[in-house]
C-alpha cells in the first residue's frame, strides 16, 4: 500500500537514505529524470538534470512525448558531452489520464481504466 492510502511520509522518503540517482551521482554517473516526480525530499532524489512538473507545465513534460523525446535528446547531448555514463528515468502522466483529471471523459474512463 501506499503512503497517500495511510497518510505515511507522502511519497517522501527518510532524510538519512541514500537514493539511487544519488548513489549514482557518487560513482560520476550523470542522472536525469524527465516527467513525473512523485519523490522526495528533494537533497534524497537529487538529479543533474530535472525536467518534471515541479518546473515544466504538466501537460508538457509529464503527456507531450514529443516534448519528453527533445528533453531526453538533450540529456543524451550532455551526457555524451560531459562523457559520461548515464541513468535517465521517464515518467509518463498518460497513466493518471481519467479520474481527477477529466472526470467530463466518463465513458472513455469506464472503457479503458481511470489509471
Amino acid at each position: 500500500m501506499y503512503g497517500l492510502h495511510h497518510g505515511v511520509h507522502h511519497f517522501n522518503s527518510f532524510d538519512n537514505i541514500t537514493s539511487l540517482p544519488n548513489k549514482l551521482s557518487e560513482i560520476g554517473v550523470y542522472t536525469g529524470i524527465i516527467g513525473k516526480k512523485h519523490v522526495g525530499p528533494r537533497d534524497v532524489y537529487r538529479f543533474d538534470f530535472e525536467q518534471t512538473e515541479e518546473n515544466n507545465n504538466v501537460n508538457q513534460v509529464g503527456r507531450n512525448i514529443t516534448y519528453m523525446k527533445l528533453l531526453a535528446r538533450d540529456f543524451l547531448a550532455e551526457a555524451n558531452k560531459q562523457n559520461k555514463p548515464f541513468f535517465l528515468l521517464v515518467g509518463f502522466h498518460d497513466p493518471h489520464r481519467c479520474g481527477h483529471s477529466h472526470p467530463e471523459w466518463g465513458p472513455f474512463c469506464e472503457r479503458f481504466g481511470s489509471g
